[in-house]
């Protein structure tokens, strides 16, 4: 299975320099460090949860692709990360939680240079 992760122009400069992905601390899941990544090709900053409500940059604006064979769906990692259940409505809600795929390690991501984003919201 190919998965992306996308960010933006800003975090992507730091990611290049370092080749990897490295797990990131989430607060609304007892900050447990996470890479979160996906299946979607064409990526909707709603349904992955990328909206720019705190940061302003386009949060989809760069895609990597990443190599990565340990993964695990969302849905059955969920019920075992210390997350209320009311966190996990949270972040789900009105959004697409069933391309959602985490890794709790560094990943090798190779920044894809023939994506070009399209403005979905």
């Amino acid at each position: 299975m190919r998965l992306y992760h996308y960010t933006c122009e800003d975090v992507a400069k730091r990611i290049s320099r370092r080749g990897f992905l490295r797990p990131w601390p989430q607060p609304l899941i007892g900050d447990v460090p996470l890479v979160w990544l996906t299946d979607l090709d064409r990526p909707s900053a709603v349904g992955l949860g990328l909206e720019p409500h705190l940061l302003t940059c386009n949060r989809v604006g760069v895609r990597y692709v990443v190599d990565v064979d340990d993964f695990e769906r969302w849905a059955v990692a969920a019920p075992r990360l210390p997350l209320l259940p009311h966190h996990r409505e949270r972040l789900e809600r009105d959004r697409s939680p069933q391309h959602w795929f985490i890794v709790r390690r560094h990943v090798f991501a190779l920044r894809d240079r023939e994506y070009r984003p399209e403005v979905v919201l």
